[in-house]
């Protein structure tokens, strides 16, 4: 606290003494609206870590959980630029399971995120594949003197990642991003570690229910291609053809498709299509 005087010795002990006191008293009060402030950052954290994983539990796709951690730090922290990576199942590649939209428009988000995708991350490379690789976090204000940093955009001067672990296991990284010098603070740092640990459950937990359903979808299509023989009044080889290949495509989810055998002792070959044009099938009947 400063005062000025254009006398000169205005000033006397007791004005001093005063100031002091005053001084003293101002400092008790901003430190008290410190410790108020920080108070109410620590609630709206604990709130939303709260919110965030009971929508986790409510969310049976990988997707949806990634776009979920991303609006909850945008919102709470206003992150600008963050994205979810879990490792592949060849555990070498990582695969971008969400993104911030960066504030970018709807018909420039898509050309932007297929250029980050084309940049690959595999385990181990850049900051990203690092935490995937040894589950540890990175935090960093100065990127360029990270030599473990790939340069995606040059804005970019802090980063933030942490790991995503289920049981001791890393199963991928979530990443924030800053244009801003030493951006992030170690209470950011373990914000999104726990965050990042009730997300890791919930996208581990999805995936197996998707596998899960899956498998269960596949199995159905199964046993409809190995009963029809007995539940259809028609047991030609055409119509069995054409239940399995519907059955296939529909686990699939795909739109088209062609079930050839191969002719035997000179004869024609058998085939059954779905979603092909007559253009397409017509060179397979003269066969």
């Amino acid at each position: 606290l400063n005062l000025d005087s254009a006398t000169p010795g205005f000033f006397t002990t007791a004005h001093a003494e005063r100031l002091q006191a005053f001084a003293d008293q101002a400092a008790t009060a901003l430190d008290n609206a410190r410790l108020l402030a920080e108070s109410r950052q620590r609630l709206r954290v604990l709130e939303a870590l709260q919110q965030a994983s009971l929508a986790f539990t409510q969310l049976l796709r990988p997707e949806a959980v990634g776009l979920n951690i991303i609006e909850t730090v945008e919102r709470l922290l206003g992150y600008r630029r963050s994205s979810v990576w879990i490792t592949g199942k060849s555990g070498h590649e990582l695969d971008l399971l969400a993104h911030s939209t960066m504030g970018l428009s709807p018909d420039k988000f898509p050309v932007e995120l297929v250029r980050i995708q084309s940049l690959g991350t595999r385990s181990g490379m850049g900051i990203i594949g690092w935490v995937a690789k040894h589950g540890e976090p990175v935090r960093t204000g100065n990127v360029k003197s990270d030599p473990r940093y790939l340069e995606g955009d040059p804005a970019i001067q802090s980063e933030l990642c942490v790991p995503l672990k289920v049981g001791g296991r890393t199963i991928g990284a979530f990443n924030v991003e800053s244009e801003k010098a030493d951006a992030f603070s170690e209470h950011d740092e373990l914000f999104l570690t726990t965050l990042a640990s009730q997300a890791a459950v919930a996208i581990e937990n999805a995936r197996l229910f998707e596998e899960t359903r899956q498998r269960a979808s596949y199995q159905a299509a199964l046993n409809a291609i190995i009963v029809a023989p007995t539940t259809q009044v028609s047991t030609d080889l055409e119509a069995l053809l054409k239940i399995a290949l519907e059955q296939t495509l529909q686990v699939l989810n795909l739109n088209m498709g062609v079930i050839w055998l191969e002719p035997t002792s000179g004869g024609a070959p058998r085939f059954v299509s779905s979603g092909l044009r007559a253009a397409w099938v017509a060179p397979c009947q003269r066969k």
